[in-house]
């Protein structure tokens, strides 16, 4: 294991990551540039898909770690690095009309016009769950693999409604152009969390990486995250 007592500015090789779409902007670039200025010499591949298909990647070692937004992992299969708890909420135009209730129905979702992640997505399946409890029936209108895309949809449209992480629209909420719907009996929260497939080896270099993203994912959402949306 020559490599473990080299510095970090000498090591070579290739450190192959994944990332879930929304947790690219948020984080990617100020971890890469530190990353970079400690391991010069490592080239860095990364893969943006949903969460299903980078864990199947991680299964079949073509991904070396990843940053994934989930229900908690098993400890049997995955080595969780780190994980900090986000809030999934409900966002809406702030000239919509629900934006005006103080508590929103379930059953008016119906006919609305909604935008949600695809059908993989762990949180677009939990709220499409949540709707069957009440048996109802809200497909949407169209679906994306980008929640950046989603959230400027609906800051553009004030009839667009759509299920988002409670980071990726966080900075309009404060603009004043979303805002967040208090859905009857909907409080569901999801991991951000930084793992590797167990089978994985791991080294300085894919360490280092992990070290650099849960450093900036701590900043960033502690500052994104001042609060979880109202309770009852």
């Amino acid at each position: 294991m020559e490599h473990f007592s080299k510095p970090e500015d000498a090591l070579v090789g290739t450190v192959c990551l994944g990332m879930a779409d929304s947790l690219f902007e948020l984080a990617l670039e100020n971890a890469l540039i530190d990353y970079h200025r400690r391991f010069p010499r490592v080239r860095v591949e990364l893969m943006l898909d949903p969460v299903s298909d980078l864990m199947d990647q991680l299964r079949h070692g073509q991904l070396d770690a990843a940053c994934l937004i989930t229900d908690p992992l098993p400890a049997s299969e995955w080595m969780v690095w780190d994980e900090i708890e986000v809030p999934i909420v409900v966002v809406a135009n702030t000239r919509h009309p629900l934006a005006r209730s103080t508590r929103v129905q379930p059953k008016e979702l119906v006919e609305q016009e909604l935008i949600l992640m695809e059908a993989s997505a762990p949180y677009s399946l939990r709220f499409q769950q949540f709707l069957g409890q009440w048996h109802l029936d809200c497909e949407p209108f169209l679906r994306l693999q980008s929640a950046d895309t989603a959230r400027r949809l609906v800051e553009r449209e004030a009839a667009f409604l759509s299920v988002l992480p409670l980071y990726t629209v966080q900075d309009a909420i404060r603009r004043g152009t979303l805002c967040v719907l208090d859905l009857q009996e909907w409080r569901y929260t999801q991991f951000v969390q930084l793992v590797m497939h167990r089978n994985k080896a791991l080294t300085p270099q894919i360490e280092g990486f992990l070290q650099e993203l849960r450093l900036v994912l701590r900043q960033v959402l502690s500052h994104r995250l001042p609060s979880s949306p109202k309770e009852p």
